[in-house]
């Protein structure tokens, strides 16, 4: 039988372990958005949540609710955030945070934090809540900083790797375009980075779409002691590919995919999106210049034909 977790007594241990933040911080939080980061959750809502047999990180988050603001850590921001039963005191909480860090790993990776905190702003848009709007532009204001921090820490990885100018230049012009290339390999990090504002990006102010497809392809292989390999459609026709597929040391599966063509808002032309297992198609996609450039690319890549496409 599950053993109930008393809330209180872990809540006067997180008290006890974690440090309050200066008063100065604490009074200019409570100017900027009317509540007092010096109360607990419990205090500010006026209702409490009762002890809990659930998993082990919503014990935690019953606990948090009665743990000042103040001593939140930005793990406990996230937590409480995933959740989403922190309200605005804990969206504000994460803004705050973002604005002085805006790629921190709040929990496993960075720009966690980025992403949950944007995740929030896009429910709150959905509704007729008064702040929608200062939170949005603050979410925006953050997602600014975000690309400003993104492109230092491509720098910094630069110098890092001792790479030449020229190098470098090739490498974020890729990186710009959305594409995965052999030459960003070392720059993966940055990838990761650009996905993670990409994803936050849409999620507060998602993208035009302009046309949609989907195709059926062969897609991936599975292959034993190697695992799934992705199978790009224009590789199907080569011979020792077919022999492989056909010998039965190998099981291949087909499966629908779906293809944007997105506005691109930061600079002229358009978005191709594929959404796929790769998640800097869904959420970047590969820049062109005009819908027909990125419907030509989408038919002799991936196959996709040209009556595939349909306006939205």
């Amino acid at each position: 039988m599950p053993e109930t977790i008393n809330s209180h007594e872990l809540a006067r241990r997180f008290i006890a372990e974690r440090p309050s933040r200066s008063a100065a911080w604490s009074d200019e939080i409570e100017r900027r958005h009317g509540f007092d980061p010096r109360k607990t959750l419990t205090e500010i809502s006026g209702d409490d949540a009762p002890d809990s047999e659930e998993a082990a990180d919503y014990r935690e988050v019953n606990a948090l609710r009665r743990v000042p603001l103040d001593r939140w850590t930005p793990a406990d921001i996230l937590l409480v955030l995933t959740y989403d039963l922190g309200g605005r005191p804990c969206l504000w909480l994460a803004l705050d945070c973002l604005a002085g860090n805006p790629l921190i790993e709040a929990g496993l990776q960075p720009c966690d934090l980025l992403v949950e905190a944007a995740r929030s702003v896009s429910k709150l848009v959905a509704t007729v809540d008064p702040e929608t709007a200062a939170a949005k532009e603050a979410m925006l204001g953050v997602l600014d900083l975000t690309d400003s921090a993104i492109w230092q820490a491509f720098d910094d990885r630069s110098t890092e790797l001792g790479a030449t100018q020229a190098d470098a230049a090739l490498a974020k012009n890729l990186l710009v375009g959305g594409w995965d290339d052999d030459e960003i390999a070392a720059w993966w990090p940055i990838v990761d980075l650009l996905e993670s504002a990409a994803e936050a990006r849409a999620l507060v102010k998602p993208p035009s779409v302009l046309g949609i497809a989907e195709a059926e392809m062969l897609y991936a292989r599975y292959r034993p002691g190697r695992g799934i390999e992705m199978v790009p459609q224009g590789d199907i026709a080569t011979p020792e590919l077919r022999i492989r597929i056909d010998s039965g040391s190998t099981s291949s599966f087909r499966r629908v995919t779906t293809f944007d063509i997105v506005l691109d808002g930061a600079r002229p032309g358009v978005r191709l999106r594929h959404r796929a297992q790769r998640p800097i198609e869904n959420w970047r996609g590969i820049a062109f210049a005009d819908i027909e450039i990125a419907m030509g690319f989408a038919e002799s890549r991936y196959g996709v034909s040209r009556t595939a496409w349909r306006e939205v």
